[in-house]
């Protein structure tokens, strides 16, 4: 007996908890990981929101010193199409707090600051944006700051892609 060699029954005990232990430290360290991946997202797609909120109200100022409309980018929305998406973000979870700021009821009467504006890859080109995703579109409102993500509208974790001043 003393001759023959193998591992003992201790010791493979042993090898099986090591090896447990290591997987679980190695399982718990993806975990992390991937969380950490979603909230770096969610960080992306809310500073994303933040500059174009910041190159909105560089407009708006430049708006109200000149009052000249044309310095207005984006395609102005009615009414009912700036209603439409506000339902959109309501219908979302947690969206049930997005309100429009401003009630346009009468687009040829209001000011243009107070319209909501949809805005496009090109035009947020010309606003400064340089790294713009392909099929991004944006709902701004230039006197209150209110930026939407419109293609998105959430980010896969679920922070709504809205922000106001």
């Amino acid at each position: 007996m003393k001759n023959q060699k193998g591992i003992t029954l201790m010791g493979l005990v042993i090898t099986i908890i090591l090896i447990i232990i290591l997987a679980s430290i190695g399982l718990g360290a993806s975990v992390n990981m991937v969380d950490n991946v979603g909230k770096s997202q969610n960080a992306e797609a809310l500073a994303d929101l933040a500059k174009i909120q910041q190159a909105i109200f560089e407009v708006y100022t430049k708006y109200m010193q000149t009052k000249n409309e044309s310095v207005l980018i984006g395609t102005k929305m009615s009414y009912n199409e700036a209603k439409a998406v506000e339902q959109e973000f309501k219908n979302l979870e947690n969206g049930e707090n997005i309100s429009l700021k401003q009630n346009t009821y009468n687009l040829d009467n209001a000011k243009p600051e107070e319209c909501y504006y949809r805005l496009d890859k090109e035009q947020l080109i010309e606003l400064g944006m340089n790294q713009v995703k392909d099929n991004a579109e944006y709902i701004v409102n230039y006197s209150t700051g209110e930026v939407f993500e419109n293609s998105y509208k959430k980010t896969e974790t679920g922070t709504i892609l809205y922000v106001s001043k």
